[in-house]
């Protein structure tokens, strides 16, 4: 079925046994759920309809615009015009229209008697009840539903052999209603019938604006019915009445009983989404306090929702944080440990290159002693001895380099021709900013070619390392002449 129609897969009309008490709702119950069982309908929910002449129809036109002022009004309303007590009413209404300073209602009310017999009786036989409406808001959806209603105002009239109702509707808006009941078996009831649709459609006339004049009329009826009765309601309104044997929006059964049309409509209107009366929840004014309580649960919810999915986030953000510094710690630790090899290796090489970077030129050192000698026929040298003293290497944390700490040690031999030159030569190399001396021998008479021998021991200007004790050959005694 397309969207906005319906589809009936079975419907039934069944007149109640004369056994029966009308009166007696569980045993109107039981059998209402045994003829369902019989006709194998599993219906688990039901939408009822109520007559129109058990019924308070108002249309209100009420100053304001609030909707939440709207039940309130409606209540205050209906209840002056009752025929019964207004707290033993239902009252419902739905909007048919609004301004900035008003708002139009159809109001309904029902004895509240009715609506608990209802539920008391659909208890019994086995369903839900969903919707308790008036039978006319069927026949409106139907009859608005036709194309040939569309912008004019028509007639329904909804006829079965216990009676009618009558409604004129426009564009789904509506108008006037009417029910009468009539008792079945009654002599005469073809003509009572028509008769009470003519006073319907007198008193309709009398209320009725110039833009309300109705342009056409539909009946649903039983179809023996409205083959017998469709001319004389056409000429007790003056109208072209159709009898309607099929809807467009409505698929039926074969057998589908003509009195049924109604409950049809009210579920039409369920699938058209167009707003009805419900005497099972009708409309009440809101729970200011109470939607103040719900704004502000629903606040606090909100909140509670996005912090938790704040939490929810930021944990799994967190997780995933922790997966990639867990990942990373690991990649660094691996590098920390290259990161040391390589940076031992670093440093001994280093160090091999500044122990091997330690060096001596002697002839240098040869060659800046014969410019302390004096004439060569004074001064001859027998030996010349030299030694290269290194300190370990050390790092310097400042520098962030090695360093490494060594001298030159000579030892020279030599005769001169006298003592006095060999004070002379001493004194030369000790006023030097070359050497640092100490003499070693005797310098007593006794040379193999001049006649004093020497002996001295050198070594570079600025060294900080000791010079050997004087007792072993090799030693250096204290410095004759001392350290300039």
């Amino acid at each position: 079925m397309r969207r906005g129609s319906i589809n009936i897969e079975r419907a039934i009309s069944i007149p109640m046994p004369d056994e029966i008490d009308v009166n007696d709702d569980r045993a109107v119950g039981v059998w209402i759920g045994e003829q369902l069982r019989t006709h194998k309908i599993d219906a688990t929910r039901a939408v009822v309809a109520v007559n129109r002449d058990h019924a308070v129809v108002r249309t209100l036109l009420l100053p304001t615009s609030d909707l939440d002022e709207v039940p309130e009004m409606v209540n205050l309303s209906m209840k002056r015009d009752l025929p019964i007590d207004a707290d033993d009413a239902v009252i419902d209404y739905i909007v048919v229209g609004s301004d900035e300073s008003s708002t139009e209602v159809l109001a309904c009310a029902v004895p509240c008697s009715i609506v608990e017999r209802v539920r008391e009786v659909s208890s019994v036989a086995g369903v839900a009840v969903s919707r308790i409406s008036l039978r006319f808001f069927g026949t409106a959806a139907l009859v608005s539903s036709l194309r040939e209603s569309t912008g004019r105002s028509v007639l329904g009239i909804d006829l079965g052999e216990d009676g009618f109702e009558f409604v004129v509707t426009r564009n789904g808006r509506i108008g006037f209603t009417r029910g009468v009941e009539v008792r079945p078996g009654t002599s005469g009831i073809d003509e009572t019938i028509v008769t009470e649709i003519r006073r319907s459609w007198i008193s309709h006339r009398l209320s009725e604006r110039e833009e309300d004049e109705v342009a056409a009329g539909f009946l649903f009826a039983p179809f023996d019915l409205s083959n017998r009765l469709e001319r004389w309601i056409g000429e007790a309104t003056g109208l072209d009445i159709t009898s309607i044997r099929s809807h467009p929006r409505v698929r039926i059964p074969e057998d589908f009983p003509g009195d049924a049309w109604p409950l049809a409509g009210l579920l039409l209107r369920e699938g058209l989404h167009e707003p009805t009366i419900d005497f099972n929840a009708p409309r009440k004014a809101p729970d200011l306090a109470a939607r103040k309580r719900r704004r502000l649960m629903l606040a606090t919810g909100g909140l509670l929702v996005s912090g938790l999915f704040g939490w929810t986030i930021g944990n799994i953000q967190l997780s995933r944080e922790r997966a990639v510094n867990d990942d990373l710690e690991g990649k660094a630790r691996s590098a920390l440990v290259e990161y040391h090899r390589n940076r031992r290796d670093r440093l001994r090489v280093e160090h091999l290159e500044s122990w091997a970077g330690v060096g001596n030129d002697w002839m240098d050192h040869l060659f800046s002693f014969r410019k302390f000698a004096p004439d060569p026929e004074t001064v001859v040298l027998d030996g010349f001895t030299g030694s290269f003293v290194v300190n370990p290497v050390r790092y310097d944390d400042d520098a962030k380099n090695f360093t490494v700490d060594s001298e030159v040690v000579i030892r020279i031999n030599g005769e001169s021709t006298d003592r006095s030159t060999t004070d002379r030569l001493r004194t030369a190399i000790v006023e030097s900013d070359e050497y640092l001396l100490r003499s070693t021998g005797s310098e007593t008479l006794g040379g193999t070619r001049l006649p004093v021998p020497f002996s001295f021991l050198l070594r570079t200007r600025g060294s900080t390392i000791p010079l050997p004790a004087n007792d072993s050959d090799d030693a250096t005694p204290e410095e004759a002449g001392g350290e300039g």
